[in-house]
């Protein structure tokens, strides 16, 4: 649901002449940049030449669309939206440009699933030599790529309609291919716990742990040898149905149970544990957010069957999920001792 784009800067920076013209050509590129807030990442080079020109590019549009395209690309660099990729220096283009030239080593490299540029570019693009299908700006919203994009918004899946495999690489890769960092928000990863005489231990039914596993094994394995990268689960107990010392002991198993998988996969994991109350509480929908995009979960995470397919889910994107992350800060921690204060 997250996609790999790289736009050539001449889309930025060829602006025709006539200004009726330009300005559709401005608005194009607007609405372009509104997809790619959507569920795309932009490939850039990690010298800054295509983003420097891009920059530079915008400065000289029109002032009615300046504004919100300089809006709308610092938003994408807020959120993590341009990745760089080292590029072993720029190639030999059709027309010489150097930003160009770049752009064609990037798609070498990491071969995104869209290269768009200005029709006059696709001879520099057919020199990209790999698996990559240019799309003129004129083409784009005809092109298989957007309609595939703007159906990626949300999926609806019937139960045991994907496998772990086809899950895997459809969500969980490009979601977790350049993140650093991933949290998920399950109100209810403490009901997974039973009472067993004086103690707590994870539910038997053992999906809900055999699909956070997975989920963070996968992240575990696209993430390894970033200097930077985390992984968060945050939940909720119910003051009203446990005391402190209840609460105090369901937190230490799920403390256990994600230091487990902490030493198995190399990679730090922390809980969060909130105490939710009447009128304070998770939202009931379940989210996975990284540094880069924001999805609801309707069923929650015990997404993967033993038989290795998928229960039925819905799977949509949050635009912003700043206020549900707010409300997840103001309630308090279970206490790490029974009966202390926050």
């Amino acid at each position: 649901m997250l996609f790999r784009a790289v736009h050539m800067p001449r889309l930025y920076s060829e602006l025709p002449d006539d200004l009726g013209v330009a300005s559709r050509h401005c608005a194009q590129v607007l609405s372009l940049l509104q997809d790619t807030e959507a569920n795309c990442v932009l490939l850039v080079d990690d010298g800054n030449v295509m983003t420097s020109e891009i920059s530079r590019a915008v400065h000289r549009w029109p002032p009615k669309y300046r504004g919100r395209a300089k809006e709308m690309l610092e938003k994408l660099r807020k959120s993590q939206r341009f990745v760089r990729v080292r590029d072993d220096g720029e190639v030999d283009v059709a027309c010489g440009s150097g930003d160009c030239g770049h752009t064609v080593a990037v798609c070498r490299r990491e071969v995104p699933q869209i290269l768009l540029g200005p029709a006059a570019c696709e001879e520099c693009a057919s020199l990209a030599a790999c698996e990559v299908a240019f799309t003129s700006i004129n083409d784009y919203p005809i092109s298989p790529f957007s309609r595939l994009r703007k159906d990626s918004e949300s999926l609806i899946l019937a139960d045991s309609q994907w496998d772990k495999s086809g899950f895997q690489q459809k969500v969980w890769d490009p979601l977790f291919r350049y993140a650093k960092h991933v949290k998920l928000v399950d109100r209810y990863a403490g009901r997974h716990l039973q009472k067993e005489g004086g103690g707590y231990r994870l539910s038997v039914n053992a999906n809900y742990a055999r699909s956070i596993e997975w989920i963070f094994g996968r992240f575990a394995a696209l993430s390894a040898g970033r200097p930077v990268r985390s992984f968060e689960i945050a939940c909720g107990l119910e003051s009203d149905r446990l005391s402190d010392s209840e609460m105090l002991g369901a937190t230490q198993v799920l403390r256990g149970f994600v230091r487990g998988l902490s030493e198995r996969y190399g990679l730090e994991m922390t809980v969060h544990v909130k105490v939710e109350s009447h009128g304070a509480e998770i939202r009931h929908a379940r989210f996975i957010i990284t540094d880069q995009m924001a999805m609801a979960v309707d069923r929650g995470f015990d997404l993967l069957k033993a038989n290795d397919t998928i229960r039925d889910v819905h799977i949509s994107l949050i635009y912003n999920p700043g206020e549900m992350e707010r409300q997840l800060r103001d309630l308090p921690d279970v206490p790490e001792v029974a009966g202390s204060p926050e």
